[in-house]
Order: structure tokens, then sequence, then C-alpha cells
């Protein structure tokens, strides 16, 4: 799984920042990366939004700042899982799930859940990985 560097809670949200893919190097923007989100135990929603490593803020010129489990465009597979692209470009055919990271920038996401059950709270239930595309 992803390194957990800090996740709290504030009344009944989850919030978790994952910093790297597989490894122990911030993530990057100069690949295409996917975090596939499997049907997860939330009451309400969740969303995900990436940031700057630099400046700790969003990246200019982005077209959407954050996606979550309440937008409509969002495409799911058919399993109702759902895969999340970061990177400078959106895969083809992919882009109501695609956040915009600027190229040569290093990025953190951070993961929110509003309405966490129980697995997730016991955490039987895990976020899976970041992986790189290409």
């Amino acid at each position: 799984m992803a390194k957990l560097v800090s996740a709290f809670i504030i009344g009944l949200a989850l919030f978790a920042q994952a910093s790297t893919a597989q490894k122990t190097t911030p993530l990057t923007s100069d690949e295409l990366n996917r975090r596939t989100v499997e049907r997860r135990p939330v009451r309400e929603f969740w969303s995900v939004t990436v940031y700057s490593l630099e400046t700790s803020s969003f990246f200019l010129n982005a077209p959407n700042l954050t996606l979550g489990s309440l937008d409509k465009g969002l495409t799911k597979n058919a399993d109702g899982s759902v895969d999340l692209y970061f990177g400078p470009k959106p895969p083809a055919g992919k882009e109501s799930n695609w956040l915009y990271t600027q190229a040569g920038q290093k990025w953190f996401p951070w993961f929110r859940v509003y309405g966490p059950e129980k697995a997730i709270l016991d955490k039987s239930w895990k976020l899976p990985d970041i992986e790189r595309v290409n």
C-alpha cells in the first residue's frame, strides 16, 4: 500500500494523504499515474484533490481541482470501482477521471472520505496504491 503520511478524522470525515507510488520517493508529474478506488464502505461520499509538493497548493490552470464519487461524469468500471488518473495529460477517453498535475512538479494527493463506515475506521479496508501507468 502507499505510504500513509498522515490521516485524521474530523466529525464524520476521514482525511488521508499518501505520498508515494509503491516506493519511498514523492510522486512526480512526468508520468501518468492511476489509483483504482474499489467499492468503498462510505455512507456519504469520497473525493480526491492533488497539490503541488513545492507550494502545498493547487496546480495553476488545472481544469478540475477535485474528483469524487458524486461527480456525475465519473466513469465507473463494471465492478463499481473507479480508476482515477493523475498526470500532465489525460489518457485518451478517460478525461472525466483525470486530475491535472504539472509536468516536472512533485505532488501529493489528499483522499477524503465523508461518512466512513466501520471497515475504514478499523482499517480492514485499504485504499490501493497509486501506480504508474507509463
